[in-house]
C-alpha cells in the first residue's frame, strides 16, 4: 500500500515577528513545489502530507503510512521521541530525502548517529551552475552552465560511505546512502538549481 501513501514533508514554519507564524520563505516554497513536482511526474497525482510545527508521531508504526519522508527544515529535532520513530522507520526500509542546503548537520546527525555520511565544509551562495553527472553514470547532466540573479545556496560537503549522484564543480550535488533496509537521498543545492 505504499505506493498509494502520501510523502511526509516536514518543513520549519517562520516566526513572525508579531509571535505569529509568519510565511514560508521562497526557498522552502522552492522546496515544497519540487517535491510536488517530483510526485506528479512519477504518480500523475500530488499526494502530500505537511507537516509544520505540529505533532509529530512518536511511534514506528505510524509513520508506516507515508512512502517516503522530505527534510526541508531541523524542527524534528525538537522531537527526541518522534526523531527515533523516523530512524526506526527508515532503518526498516523507508526513504527519505533531506535537502542540506535546508537542514543543519546537527539534525541529521541527531537522526543518523554515526550513520551521518558527511561533513559540512561550509555553505556558499552561486550564481553561475554546472550540474554533472558522474562519467558512465547515464544519469542526465545540464548541457551548459545556468545563471540567476540570486545565489543559489550550496553547501559543500566531504562525503564517505556513498554513492555521489551528481556533481558541481567537484563537489557532490547529490549523493545516496543505504541506512539499514532504507535510502537516504541528499541533496546539496539549492531547488531553484534543479527546478
Amino acid at each position: 500500500a505504499r505506493n498509494n501513501s502520501p510523502t511526509a514533508i516536514i518543513w520549519d514554519m517562520p516566526d513572525s515577528q508579531d509571535g505569529y507564524l509568519g510565511r514560508p520563505t521562497e526557498e522552502i516554497e522552492f522546496a515544497r513545489n519540487a517535491v510536488g513536482a517530483c510526485q506528479f511526474g512519477s504518480q500523475h497525482r500530488r499526494a502530500t502530507l505537511e507537516m509544520s510545527r505540529q505533532f509529530f508521531p512518536p511511534v514506528t508504526t505510524a509513520w508506516d503510512g507515508v512512502k517516503q519522508v522530505v527534510l526541508i527544515g531541523d524542527h524534528l529535532a525538537n522531537d527526541a521521541a518522534a526523531m527515533t520513530a523516523v530512524r526506526r522507520w527508515l532503518m526498516a526500509g523507508g526513504r527519505m530525502w533531506i535537502m542540506l542546503d535546508l537542514v543543519h548537520q546537527d539534525t541529521v546527525e541527531r537522526l543518523l548517529g554515526d550513520g551521518c555520511p558527511y561533513r559540512e565544509v561550509d555553505r556558499v551562495g552561486l550564481t553561475t551552475l554546472q550540474i554533472q553527472a558522474p562519467k558512465g553514470s547515464g544519469r542526465p547532466v545540464d548541457a551548459k552552465a545556468s545563471n540567476y540573479e540570486q545565489p543559489v545556496q550550496f553547501v559543500r560537503t566531504l562525503v564517505t560511505g556513498v554513492e555521489v549522484t551528481h556533481t558541481l564543480n567537484e563537489w557532490p550535488a547529490s549523493f545516496e546512502q543505504v541506512y539499514g533496509r532504507g535510502k537516504v537521498i541528499f541533496t546539496t543545492l539549492g531547488m531553484r538549481a534543479w527546478l
